[in-house]
């Protein structure tokens, strides 16, 4: 708790006569960085109660600035009749909102207490003047007849004088000030006059005599700060303090039932007619929606409230952030220690597990743990095995939900007959892939290079033919035009009649070129050539010859061709 004032003082020891007067003076800070409304009062430093002639002097209410700096003087007067000892006291200082929260003390203050001075015993002035007049008559020729005309003092009529005229009548009476003792007691219409007064008026007073006189004071009002509503009714009561003028109102506090304000303040005499108002601390319902649960909890503990009195609900709901989204009683509301308060916080749902479950049952389970149907995608691959039945889930089982969560079910189902699609004319394979693959068709490719004279990559063929029935998961063979051409073998051969046609016929998918070069191989003899395998159509291929006009040897000569 942070401290709102500092409180300053010169001395922790005071020493004081019964019957004199001493002061003590404090300095207040207000250190809480805002404006406080504080009331300083004393209290006992270690148990007990602080005597009623020691008090605050002047106003007890303040109103402090950030940082200003305000005196406080106690005022110590304890009365002749005040045992001496000692005791410890302490000023305390609180805010008036919050008196129990916000407040401070001072260190301890040692106040000792000495005995009044001994009172001089009294002279017997009136006896002695009466033997003086005795004596002188005597001497004058009286004698005896003097004591019949000795006159005795007479209680003097108080009643309805203010206490300073009842004195001066009583010592011009020859009744002595310390002989004299005031008792008050307590009248809402109290005027400061003597009702009674005790020996009664015109009783013989000899010189011992002492009187009291009753003379009412109006009601004070006491100190309620911190006093439960049962504590501060006696305390009224006790003061005299008419219960019919007193209105009780409520103020927020931590430590619910009881008094944080009074006004008048304490140590006001309550003229007649004047009015009472009380504030007693009770919990207020805190503002927690919008909050997180963690953040409620402190918000309200800090108020004062217990949280063993919290239930805290947890529907399921796909939008839940972790915030507070309602909360019973509503913000305001006065409460009490005991009083229940409910807080829904909604939490996502958790993915079940529904692997091996049918559809069905799977999306029951699904929209039993908060999550509806409509929030599900099921994608349903084909398959033999495990038809209608949930083989892979997303997200995991344990996995919270939210409105933004993809929620799919995998459920694999049977497949069925479907017509092999038409393709378009002069279709591609390209083509054949996405028309099948749309129908849900497996395509395998047959590439053929016997069909000369058409377009690389046409389809020539289905199988099975358009328009045939097929799994819905079948294959279908697409025959198409192969890009690619066998390139002949012709090394080591004779380029004769034969061969010249073989290349003619080449040349409708490659481009031929016969490089003619001088070598010990017989004429026209194929020796060499540029690809072995297979070329891309429209590609080239070079055959490489022995000129006949450029070979070395007799041509007439039978040599093998593969000969060196």
């Amino acid at each position: 708790m942070a401290a709102i004032v500092q409180i300053d003082q010169p001395v922790t020891a005071v020493a004081v006569q019964a019957g004199e007067q001493q002061s003590l003076g404090f300095d207040i800070v207000n250190v809480a960085g805002r404006t406080l409304n504080i009331v300083a009062t004393t209290v006992p430093a270690s148990g007990g109660r602080t005597p009623a002639w020691l008090t605050v002097d002047g106003e007890r209410t303040l109103r402090l600035q950030p940082n200003e700096t305000r005196k406080v003087t106690l005022r110590l007067a304890p009365p002749a009749t005040a045992p001496a000892g000692e005791l410890a006291i302490r000023l305390k200082v609180y805010e008036v909102s919050l008196p129990e929260e916000n407040n401070g003390f001072s260190e301890a203050v040692a106040v000792t207490v000495t005995p009044a001075p001994p009172v001089a015993p009294k002279r017997p002035w009136k006896l002695i003047a009466a033997i003086a007049a005795v004596l002188a008559l005597v001497v004058a020729g009286g004698g005896w007849l003097a004591f019949e005309h000795f006159t005795r003092a007479v209680m003097p009529n108080v009643e309805g004088k203010s206490v300073a005229d009842a004195e001066a009548a009583l010592q011009q009476a020859g009744i002595a000030a310390d002989a004299i003792t005031i008792t008050n007691t307590i009248d809402r219409n109290a005027d400061g006059t003597v009702t009674s007064q005790s020996p009664a008026a015109d009783t013989p007073l000899d010189d011992e005599a002492s009187v009291t006189l009753t003379v009412p004071r109006l009601p004070v009002m006491p100190d309620l700060a911190g006093m439960t509503l049962d504590e501060a009714n006696k305390a009224l009561v006790d003061a005299g303090i008419d219960p019919t003028r007193v209105t009780l109102g409520r103020a927020p506090g931590r430590q619910s039932g009881r008094m944080v304000a009074q006004e008048p303040e304490p140590g006001t005499e309550l003229a007649p007619g004047t009015e009472v108002s009380l504030k007693l601390s009770a919990l207020i319902m805190q503002l927690v929606e919008g909050a997180t649960l963690e953040g409620a909890r402190a918000h309200l503990e800090e108020a004062g409230f217990s949280w063993s009195v919290v239930t805290v609900e947890r529907p399921i709901s796909l939008d839940a952030g972790g915030q507070v989204t309602s909360q019973t009683p509503g913000p305001g509301t006065v409460m009490d220690q005991a009083s229940p308060v409910t807080l829904v916080v909604p939490r996502l749902p958790e993915m079940p597990d529904v692997n091996g479950r049918l559809l069905a049952q799977a999306l029951t389970a699904l929209e039993q743990a908060g999550i509806p149907p409509a929030r599900v995608a099921v994608e349903q691959p084909l398959a033999s095995q495990d038809i209608d039945r949930v083989t892979a889930q997303a997200p995991d089982p344990k996995i919270a939900v939210s409105a933004d969560t993809q929620v799919t079910l995998t459920v694999p189902r049977r497949p069925g007959n479907v017509a092999v699609p038409p393709l378009p004319d002069a279709a591609t394979r390209a083509d054949a892939e996405r028309i099948l693959a749309e129908h849900g068709l497996n395509v395998l490719i047959v590439e053929e290079r016997e069909t000369p004279g058409l377009i690389p990559g046409l389809v020539l063929k289905t199988i099975p033919p358009v328009g045939s029935l097929i799994a819905e998961d079948g294959t279908v063979r697409v025959h198409v035009l192969s890009t690619m051409v066998d390139v002949p073998r012709l090394r080591g051969q004779i380029l004769n009649d034969r061969l010249h046609q073989q290349l003619r016929e080449l040349e409708s998918y490659l481009r031929v070129v016969i490089q003619e070069r001088v070598d010990f191989k017989p004429s026209g003899c194929v020796f060499d050539q540029s690809r072995f395998d297979e070329a891309q159509r429209g590609g080239r291929v070079i055959y490489h010859v022995v000129g006949r006009s450029l070979s070395r040897g007799r041509v007439d000569v039978d040599i093998p061709c593969d000969s060196s």
